[in-house]
């Protein structure tokens, strides 16, 4: 998470803040920003989650089993979500590395992976 949070102070420094103009430019329309900010906040949420695994507060053995048992579906589902939105954050950020149309074995090599 810390590394996650210093990314995005990199990318905020380097690039900008996200505007109209910044979208304006993009390759993607502003696809690949908005897709990496999903990402970003699905992976910071995890931490989140797991503080709150067995419950919050001073609550019963069956409250805890079941706030436990919803943070089992709850980190599944953002875990997926986050693998796919990151996967389309690649794909996007291929598009706007190269202004439009990737090297096919670049497109291949984050395929395979």
């Amino acid at each position: 998470v810390v590394l996650m949070i210093i990314s995005l102070v990199i990318i905020v420094v380097d690039a900008g803040v996200l505007n109209a103009a910044v979208i304006e430019a993009s390759t993607t329309s502003g696809a690949h920003q908005i897709v990496g900010i999903i990402v970003a906040t699905l992976a910071i949420s995890q931490p989140v989650f797991a503080f709150c695994r067995n419950g919050c507060g001073d609550i019963t053995n069956e409250q805890s089993k079941a706030a436990h048992d919803t943070w089992h579906k709850v980190h599944a589902v953002s875990g997926i979500l986050s693998l796919l939105t990151s996967l389309a954050a690649l794909i996007l950020g291929m598009f706007e590395f190269s202004r439009g149309t990737p090297d096919p074995v670049f497109v291949a090599g984050i395929v395979v992976f």
